[in-house]
């Protein structure tokens, strides 16, 4: 995955949107073939528990440690 996908999909992690710049718009299309975001008619694009998985993973261990604790 490129950087700049990553970028996006953390934020859509982070907060949902329901406006997306033209200019990321084919991104986020193939983000959603891959099957890590989705259109919600209440929420906008938002990602599925598979973006946050793939962000998730992405995360230092020592920061996943400490969320457990």
């Amino acid at each position: 995955m490129t950087y700049e996908k990553l970028a996006l999909l953390r934020a859509l992690v982070a907060r949902p949107s329901r406006e997306i710049a033209p200019s990321v718009q084919p991104m986020l299309d193939e983000l959603c073939k891959a099957g890590y975001v989705i259109e919600d008619a209440v929420s906008g694009w938002t990602a599925t528990a598979a973006g946050c998985q793939v962000v998730e993973s992405l995360r230092p261990q020592t920061v996943r440690a400490e969320r457990r604790n």
